[in-house]
């Protein structure tokens, strides 16, 4: 038992397994913007090879506020320029937004260097904007280290859900 509690799979590891099984299962994977960056910025293991494997589908969910969640927003310490959407990029306490001009950039860069194996890369990946999402994501949960974070997320989360997390270890919370 305790050696199953130290083993880690990944996304790579379960992608190898499902295409062993069938190699002509089409996966798409469903990724928040800041998780799509980690990706592509090749920060998984063998970032390169989950992007030929899914054949570059990809849907990616980019968070756009707007008004009163804007204001939100500056609660959460989020950074953001003075127009009526928010939509810029840069980092203050482990929150950001992703501008679509980054996601954009990404998405050309991984298509140019993947052009030989992932030909129509381009053409599999989709964007959606959402909007009214709180500003809560897997990628602050994971960097969530202290009890003042924690005390943000209980102000942002559903208690039931925050306790799911942490009962379950999940987002690698310990406590």
């Amino acid at each position: 038992m305790e050696e199953k509690m130290k083993l880690r799979v990944g996304t790579v590891d379960l992608l190898d397994m499902l295409l062993k099984q069938d190699d002509s299962l089409e996966i798409t994977l469903a990724l928040g913007a800041d998780t799509f960056m980690d990706l592509t910025r090749w920060k998984w293991k063998r970032s390169k090879d989950i992007i030929r494997m899914i054949k570059g589908r990809m849907i990616v969910f980019q968070r756009i506020f707007h008004g009163d969640e804007v204001e939100k927003v500056k609660g959460s310490n989020i950074l953001h320029n003075t127009s009526s959407t928010a939509n810029v990029s840069k980092v203050r306490n482990n929150a950001a937004l992703i501008s679509d001009d980054e996601i954009l950039e990404r998405i050309n860069d991984v298509a140019n260097l993947l052009k030989d194996t992932c030909p129509n890369l381009k053409d599999h990946v989709m964007v959606v904007k959402l909007p009214n999402l709180s500003s809560v994501s897997s990628s602050k949960l994971r960097r969530c280290n202290s009890k003042e974070d924690l005390s943000l997320l209980r102000e942002e989360l559903d208690q039931r859900v925050l306790e799911y997390i942490k009962t379950n270890k999940l987002y690698g919370f310990s406590t």
